[in-house]
């Protein structure tokens, strides 16, 4: 799971996997905007097969964030 969360992510910014780090925040090291975030959290909702509200998607901040959810919904 974590090496497809972690192409999806990549997916959505203009950097490498080798390049994403557990830290890296979503917007001011990757660069995501709200379009971005908008279509990764849908992608998530089908990679995790469940929902995803506004509100939990705008609570992740980092890569770390979105691992410790898929985490909880596995």
């Amino acid at each position: 799971m974590f090496e497809v969360l972690m192409a999806l992510i990549s997916g959505y910014t203009a950097k490498e996997e080798e390049e994403i780090s557990f830290e890296s925040r979503l917007r001011e090291d990757l660069g995501m905007d709200d379009s971005d975030f908008f279509m990764m959290r849908y992608s998530l909702q089908n990679t995790l097969d469940c929902d995803i509200s506004e509100e939990e998607m705008n609570q992740m901040q980092t890569v770390m964030d979105i691992l410790k959810f898929a985490q909880e919904k596995a």
